[in-house]
């Protein structure tokens, strides 16, 4: 997953009730920062290379991922608001200073992600594992928790959420092991860290694919587009429709991450 900057050739990285198609939903236009400094932000900023299916990005950006609100059809997000994601779909890109429309659709909808080349398709166990880690793990991430700063539980949550993307579900690897299992040496997903924030960002989401329990109710939502790559937003509570901005003060500001890549060029800096 790539956050660019605009730049020469830059490519572009709703909740109906029950949809019957992403083209029925409820969508939301939304704007990246130019800084990548602000568009990801908390994270671990060039600390990390990250594989998908095989595809590494070296210094990458993983972390919360920052929006504005540029238009909506759904009465949840209203124009000038701010929404932070995380990523769910690495092998698409989004950039700096541009928009993007998504449709706004529940996490276990058929066919996540929308779009691209990625190994992992999001099926309903993998849908329930993310919404487990969330559930336990995402009033944590973007905040200073124990030894851990807020950049590497962002970054991590990010880890964690690919992870389950690319390697969860009914694909390779079982979640959790239950012990030391690190997760990112091996698999459709893989990571290595370049800094000392990487290697605690690592160290955090492994400790977390290890222990969490699978949700048997999945009512966060994804936003999809074909063009740009998908994102998480967490419901807290178990909600059935968008959080509005701000999120609720129980979560740090942009705590809806999209874990996201971000580089000198690309959300990944290579």
């Amino acid at each position: 997953m790539q956050i660019r900057k605009v730049g020469m050739s830059v490519l572009a990285m709703g909740f109906a009730v029950v949809a019957a198609s992403a083209a029925r939903a409820a969508s939301v236009s939304l704007t990246l920062p130019s800084d990548i400094n602000q568009a990801v932000n908390p994270g671990v900023k060039g600390g990390l290379n990250v594989g998908f299916d095989g595809q590494t990005y070296n210094g990458a950006y993983v972390g919360q991922i920052n929006w504005t609100v540029a238009g909506s059809t759904s009465p949840a997000y209203n124009v000038g608001d701010s929404l932070s994601t995380y990523c769910i779909q690495g092998l698409q890109d989004v950039y700096t200073g541009s928009t993007y429309t998504y449709n706004i659709v529940p996490l276990n909808s058929t066919g996540l992600p929308l779009g691209g080349g990625d190994a992992g398709i999001l099926d309903s166990l993998a849908a329930m594992q993310i919404q487990g880690l969330a559930n336990q793990y995402f009033p944590v991430a973007g905040s200073a928790s124990g030894n851990f700063t807020a950049n590497q539980t962002a970054a991590a949550f990010q880890l964690a959420v690919w992870e389950i993307e690319y390697d969860g579900g009914l694909g390779a690897e079982s979640f959790p092991q239950g012990s030391s299992f690190n997760y990112f040496s091996q698999g459709n997903l893989t990571a290595n860290a370049n800094d000392s924030d990487g290697v605690a960002a690592i160290s955090l989401a492994n400790t977390w694919l290890n222990n969490f329990t699978a949700s048997e109710s999945v009512t966060s939502l994804a936003l999809v587009s074909d063009g740009a790559q998908d994102q998480l937003v967490f419901q807290p509570g178990g909600g059935s429709t968008p959080p509005a901005a701000p999120l609720p003060a129980a979560f740090p500001a942009g705590a809806a991450l999209l874990a996201g890549m971000f580089g000198a060029r690309k959300l990944k800096r290579k």
